[in-house]
């Protein structure tokens, strides 16, 4: 059968929709001529669409699967054709270096544990010691400061005195001096001799203070470093410094290391990543298997790969539109598609990516490539089936409709003839609503089970 699709567009349709009137029914008498034109059609129920059709072909994503580690298979636990989990088991490798490696990791993290617990121990007791002598020299530093401040103090006082002496002898001399008259010579020359002698001891006193105050403060400064410097060397040796630091690093490598030989061994074992259907393996027990590059998603297999795995939860259709058609067509907008598979049942589903990229054929014609993912496939679509896709650009579910052929016109007026149930025809006014350039929506005006008539094609 030669099916012949047509781009419908809501134009088609030369009556206007009209509202905000009351519905009349006038009664015909039929005649010859009208029941020779006419056939009987019911008032229908369904679905009325406007949509742009092109071809296409079912796609299913295709995954490749990979060992991350390099190795001997030693199992392959599915075959060509089988459906698998989320997780289940595809193969296994020799795991044999792989648990070797997770004991030596395993030996040289204690060793590094243990390396790390002497250096602290030893640190601790240095600790211990440095503490100690940060003590020791620090209540030098106090003692020091209090001794040699209580010796100033001690020169100080002397000094005091014997200033005050020479002034008190001076002021004497000083007097007897002036009123030289009034005191014997004797007197005045005694008087003489001891503020000579007071003045000579407050002098040397003076010059004894100076020089044992800047022996005492070289005392306290020389404990006060030596306090200072004890503190530093401690700072500098203790807590993660040194040996310790060190040991640490240590430690965290051979942790490291084997959180990467635990790694490498549960990489061992592949497992699906996703649901699906084994399509292809590539190698068998006993052969050598490992990383290969550009792993992903694809719409060829690959054989390069070890296992690839079609993606049993979605479905998708590629569809060529022309580039005169493609700005009708955006990302979300609902499709219909039908295959022979499935008996020309429509499956639904969605426009997910529009390509930028344009094909240009032999012919210079100009599509653009446009996917969309079904919904409620089933099993029964396969790669590269021949597709017919309706995408939608408008529709309405669930309405009355009558074919437009049944549809006149009169004064700006909708109207439709309505076989009654004594066989008359009445005329009944309608509102209509959309249509798909065959059929049009019935807003108002009839009911499910009113039967129009139709003009018929002449033949």
């Amino acid at each position: 059968m030669k099916t012949k699709w047509m781009y419908m567009t809501a134009g088609l349709l030369v009556v206007v929709a009209l509202t905000g009137y009351s519905t009349r029914t006038l009664w015909m008498k039929p005649t010859q001529e009208a029941s020779a034109q006419m056939k009987e059609q019911r008032v229908m129920q369904g679905d009325l669409k406007i949509d742009q059709v092109a071809d296409g072909n079912i796609t299913l994503p295709l995954y490749n699967v990979d060992f991350e580690v390099n190795g001997t298979l030693a199992r392959i636990a599915v075959k060509s054709g089988q459906m698998v989990k989320k997780g289940d088991i595809l193969a296994e490798l020799d795991s044999d270096a792989y648990t070797q490696a997770i004991s030596k990791a395993e030996l040289s993290r204690k060793k590094a544990e243990t390396s790390l617990a002497n250096v602290q121990q030893q640190t601790s007791v240095d600790n211990v010691t440095g503490k100690q002598k940060i003590e020791e020299l620090q209540l030098d530093y106090e003692k020091s400061k209090t001794d040699q401040n209580a010796q100033i103090a001690t020169e100080e006082q002397k000094v005091h005195d014997l200033q005050t002496q020479f002034k008190k002898l001076e002021q004497e001399y000083t007097a007897m001096t002036k009123l030289a008259d009034a005191y014997p010579k004797n007197d005045i020359e005694s008087k003489r001799l001891d503020y000579e002698n007071a003045k000579k001891a407050y002098e040397s006193g003076l010059a004894h203070y100076k020089m044992v105050k800047v022996q005492a403060e070289e005392a306290i400064n020389k404990a006060k470093v030596s306090y200072e410097n004890q503190k530093k060397q401690y700072a500098m040796t203790s807590g993660t410094a040194g040996q310790v630091a060190t040991a640490r690093v240590e430690v965290e490598s051979a942790q490291n290391d084997l959180v990467t030989a635990q790694t490498n061994l549960n990489k061992t074992v592949l497992r699906a990543p996703i649901d699906g259907k084994v399509v292809y393996i590539s190698k068998k027990v006993g052969e050598q298997t490992g990383p290969v590059q550009d792993d992903g998603s694809t719409t060829t297999v690959d054989t390069k790969h070890f296992i690839v795995l079609a993606d049993s939860g979605t479905v998708q259709v590629k569809a060529d539109v022309a580039e005169s058609d493609i700005k009708n067509i955006t990302l979300g907008q609902p499709v219909e598609v039908t295959v022979d598979a499935n008996e020309g049942e429509a499956i639904r589903g969605k426009v997910t990516a529009i390509n930028s990229l344009p094909k240009v054929d032999s012919n210079g014609v100009v599509t653009y490539e446009v996917t969309a993912d079904l919904t409620g496939a089933g099993d029964t679509l396969k790669e590269g089936m021949t597709a017919v896709v309706s995408f939608i650009l408008k529709e309405k579910k669930n309405v009355l409709y009558v074919p437009n052929k049944a549809v006149k016109a009169e004064n700006g007026k909708q109207y439709v003839q309505v076989k009654q149930p004594d066989g008359t025809v009445a005329k009944k006014y309608v509102q209509g609503g959309m249509t798909d350039g065959e059929n049009m929506e019935v807003v108002s005006g009839l009911s499910r089970n009113d039967i129009v008539l139709v003009k018929e094609d002449k033949k």
